[in-house]
């Protein structure tokens, strides 16, 4: 089930570790996006955490390896 998930929204933060896991498992490069504490595992296990907003909570931002200040997706995409 979890390598057909592309993008799960509005999910626990259990949901999102469990499946970042279980992808990472199958050898699946796993991006999560999080704000809050609860958030900070996935983020962490993750491939890639970012974090989004001006007021994620610290210990969401030390969990990632991205923070995006302004809530703004387009200064994460790749323009050729």
């Amino acid at each position: 089930m979890a390598a057909h998930v592309q993008v799960m929204g509005r999910s626990s933060p259990n949901d999102k570790l469990l499946l970042v896991l279980a992808l990472r498992r199958r050898g699946h490069v796993v991006a999560v996006t999080g704000d809050g504490n609860n958030d900070a595992p996935a983020l962490h296990e993750a491939d890639i955490g970012l974090a989004i907003g001006i007021q994620d909570s610290e210990v969401a931002k030390e969990s990632s390896d991205i923070i995006i200040l302004d809530d703004n997706f387009a200064l994460v995409v790749k323009e050729d």
